[in-house]
């Protein structure tokens, strides 16, 4: 597996320059991929605190590049704008100033660097990923921008203010319509189950699903006697539903690909067949015709009649004229 590292600096639109460290994995094979893994740190974390390294090697050991890189900041909107410079540039040691806020012109910019980097040149969406307010930033970011978010990995989503779940945040999860894997701890204080029941009621998404680590605290650890050996256990099943959902998104985009493919094909072969030479119908109109008047009981016209008893006729005229040749 391949691992690379370099640091980025980033303007943003408050003409504050933050420098973000990146780290990102994939399989040699994965070269050819189009969609990589953007997997975002917690509030106050970094690209290595917690699971975030082990979840990142089970994205990359699924067949998809796994970006992750530091990002810190105190609200959710620097976090996001820092995120789509890094969605949009990939992840690579230059350096980036222009205003973070101008979506259209921060893509044009960046995309003809991200198209050239090794082994990411292809890619062109991505499946986001985070914890805790990184998976807030995800979901925002699948709205914004739904042509290049595939899917969306929430990991410890955080509802509302520990001890607070009458202040819920829970807007951006909603309205998420990607497909969405959802990981929460029972213990987990940002994420009462009563409230959280009700959010999952009200998803947007068709397509959804939830793995629960039972006694999982925000950071998805379980406490007590024989807690370390059970939180492994844990994050071990946890990088294990990651990986099942990320190969079940690659086959729905390979089928949709095929379903494409196909289409172009069928519309190819009309467009020839009708271009083609002598391809026109032979003229059967006229038989049909006759039959359909036949069905409904229509009889022919005197001059058809006429002229077919003459065609009936001519043959045996000819035979009763005797040759010259006899004579």
């Amino acid at each position: 597996m391949e691992e690379h590292h370099g640091h980025l600096e980033v303007q943003l639109a408050s003409t504050k320059t933050k420098q973000v460290s990146y780290t990102y994995l994939m399989l040699p094979a994965a070269a050819a991929a189009n969609t990589a893994v953007c997997l975002l740190h917690g509030a106050g974390g970094t690209k290595d605190s917690g699971h975030l390294p082990a979840v990142a090697a089970a994205c990359a050991a699924a067949g998809l590049p796994c970006l992750r890189f530091t990002a810190r900041g105190g609200n959710l909107q620097h976090r996001i704008d820092v995120t789509k410079v890094r969605l949009d540039g990939s992840s690579w040691s230059f350096s980036l100033f222009m205003e973070a806020t101008d979506r259209a012109d921060l893509v044009q910019a960046v995309l003809s660097q991200a198209r050239s980097l090794p082994g990411l040149e292809g890619i062109d969406r991505w499946i986001v990923a985070g914890h805790s307010m990184g998976s807030r930033v995800a979901c925002s970011l699948a709205s914004q921008d739904p042509q290049q978010v595939a899917a969306v990995v929430l990991l410890s989503y955080p509802l509302h203010p520990p001890g607070k779940p009458q202040q819920l945040r829970d807007e951006l999860l909603i309205q998420v319509n990607q497909p969405v894997l959802l990981v929460r701890g029972t213990n987990d204080p940002f994420s009462q189950q009563q409230q959280w029941d009700a959010a999952l009621a009200r998803l947007h998404s068709a397509s959804w699903r939830q793995h629960t680590v039972q006694g999982g605290d925000h950071g998805l650890k379980i406490g007590g006697k024989d807690g370390g050996a059970k939180s492994q256990q844990a994050l071990a099943a946890v990088c294990d539903q990651v990986q099942r959902f990320l190969r079940e998104i690659q086959q729905q985009q390979q089928q949709q690909q095929q379903q494409q493919q196909q289409q172009q094909q069928q519309a190819t072969t009309r467009l020839s067949g009708a271009a083609a030479p002598g391809s026109r119908r032979p003229a059967a109109t006229t038989n049909k015709q006759q039959r359909a008047k036949q069905q409904r009981g229509e009889q022919p016209s005197p001059g058809a009649v006429k002229r077919k008893r003459q065609r009936q006729q001519e043959p045996a005229e000819d035979a009763a004229v005797p040759s010259k040749k006899r004579q």
